[in-house]
């Protein structure tokens, strides 16, 4: 985890994916940490205490814990604190690698529509793999990999899901993007001397590496290649779900495909608004006074650059707003980059020549209305909203009552909201959609052998089950994930709409990619 210190209190910056407190899934953002125990010993307070007095006791030999107290980001009590245990590991970067599942969403006929989601929880590049072999993987090839098993799966729409992606490599964005779309710009980049440099997809010299990539694949699996006749890896209905946390690289994935109109942005009010490039400098090679004595001067961070999307307009500060909103606690929380201070301003520059356009106001009303209508009235919303009222309820709570009786009035009462919210929320899991799991890389060793039925299917493996029993029950994806299922929801109606042609812009389906144009 990265952490970082305002007004005495350590608290939580980002999750690294694949790592030891990622894997625990009891830390989120914001967390604020209140005191660290060793194992066996009593835990000492850090508040007030240096940043990196507080790292140095966290972090330990593999296969030992640490304790922390915490106030979880989302309390309304402040005095409520949580205690976990974290086992200190490596990073096992390849359990950050992107993954992917087959959902069955009901259609409008009652019959089930095959839908993909592939979840990129960083934008990880060659150096980052954990691969000993001379094809070193990322993020976007791993993406095209599970591109090709959800085609050859028979999916009829996809959603990206970016949610909780704090970023990477700016070219492993460029990669992705260019999987949705034919060529085209897809970030600017401007320095601190107003110099504009456009990275647009396919990047030089590799040209249609990534293109050949793809088909390599296929043709080593004995299947149809993926591309469109247009060269675009996937071509069909695309949905990419975000929330605040999704940062940097991520907008400016999500931006770019909403620029091009290429897919519908699903999520919390706004991204993280994270536009911004820092580079650290020794302070010795700044001046020559510091050189006289450079063990002492240590270094600086600057900001050098901005990032801007294809029509020009940043994404610091505001991020990227998604075109159909999900109520979330998330928007309650002041974990965006507008809730720092001294942030750099929101801007725009000219716009890039790309061909394309955000998506049809037709087009985006008629999902955006059925969205808003199932908003209103299924179970899950409910549910969501009513834990959403709670927790604004309490934020706007500014007096704490110091007569005993009544805290406990009140947290009698909080803890029967949580013991109905716990109820409902079990009650809703039994609904869930039926999918079928898939990965890349070797799984982990079970601990025992488990039936052949309860086998997950592994992208990689050629010995994997084509057939294997779909699963509702696997931890990958957690049961009751609302605004995941309402995006699969959207993308069902999408596909739903491009058998009908009122909805078509000349020959282009909606959210479909260039081989659709031809008609």
């Amino acid at each position: 985890a990265l952490l970082g210190l305002e007004d005495d209190n350590c608290f939580v910056k980002e999750i690294v994916p694949g790592g030891p407190v990622d894997l625990g899934k009891q830390v989120r953002p914001g967390d604020k940490i209140i005191s660290v125990a060793q194992e066996g010993k009593e835990p000492v307070e850090v508040v007030g205490m240096k940043l990196r007095k507080i790292v140095e006791m966290i972090r330990g030999q593999k296969g030992t814990k640490v304790q922390l107290v915490i106030q979880p980001a989302d309390a309304t009590d402040p005095s409520t604190r949580k205690t976990v245990t974290i086992v200190r590991d490596v990073v096992k970067l390849n359990a950050q690698r992107a993954h992917a599942a087959v959902f069955q969403v009901p259609g409008a006929d009652g019959v089930s529509v095959p839908l993909g989601v592939i979840t990129l929880p960083a934008f990880y590049g060659p150096a980052d793999s954990d691969d000993t072999s001379a094809e070193k993987t990322s993020a976007s090839k791993d993406v095209a990999r599970l591109i090709g098993q959800l085609q050859a799966a028979g999916i009829k729409g996809l959603v990206l899901d970016l949610r909780h992606n704090g970023g990477g490599y700016l070219s492993e964005a460029v990669d992705l993007a260019g999987l949705f779309i034919k060529r085209g710009p897809v970030v600017q980049v401007k320095n601190y001397a107003g110099e504009i440099q456009v990275d647009s997809y396919p990047q030089p010299p590799a040209g249609g590496a990534m293109s050949q990539f793809v088909n390599s694949i296929k043709a080593a699996a004995g299947t149809k290649g993926t591309e469109s006749a247009d060269g675009v890896t996937y071509d069909g209905p695309l949905a990419v779900l975000v929330d605040r946390f999704s940062a940097s690289a991520s907008e400016i994935v999500t931006g770019a495909l909403q620029n091009y109109g290429r897919a519908i942005v699903i999520g919390d009010s706004s991204t993280h608004g994270k536009g911004t490039v820092q580079t650290i400098a020794e302070m010795k090679n700044l001046a020559p006074v510091f050189a006289r004595s450079p063990e002492k001067t240590g270094a600086t961070k600057f900001t050098v650059q901005k990032y801007y999307l294809p029509n020009g307009s940043s994404t610091q500060l505001k991020g990227v707003v998604p075109d159909i909103v999900l109520p979330s606690i998330d928007d309650y929380l002041p974990i965006g980059e507008s809730d720092l201070p001294h942030a750099l301003v929101w801007d725009e520059i000219p716009s890039s020549t790309f061909e394309g356009g955000p998506l049809p106001a037709q087009t985006l009303k008629s999902l955006r209305d059925a969205s808003v209508a199932r908003q209103g009235k299924l179970e899950e919303f409910i549910y969501l909203r009513k834990n959403v009222d709670w927790f604004k309820q309490r934020q706007n709570q500014k007096l704490v009552a110091l007569n005993l009786e009544e805290r406990r009035k009140q947290k009698e009462a909080d803890d029967a909201f949580r013991k109905q919210m716990k109820a409902e929320k079990e009650q809703l899991a039994k609904s869930d959609f039926v999918y079928k799991d898939y990965r890349l890389g070797p799984p982990p060793p079970p601990k025992q052998k488990a039936p052949k039925k309860a086998d997950k299917l592994d992208a990689t493996d050629p010995d994997a089950d084509d057939d294997a029993e779909l699963s509702t029950d696997d931890e990958s994806y957690a049961k009751v994930d609302v605004p995941l299922r309402e995006s699969l929801r959207v993308v069902n109606d999408a596909v739903e709409q491009g058998k009908n042609r009122q909805y078509w812009v000349s020959d282009h389906a909606p959210l479909t990619g260039y081989a659709e144009r031809k008609g």
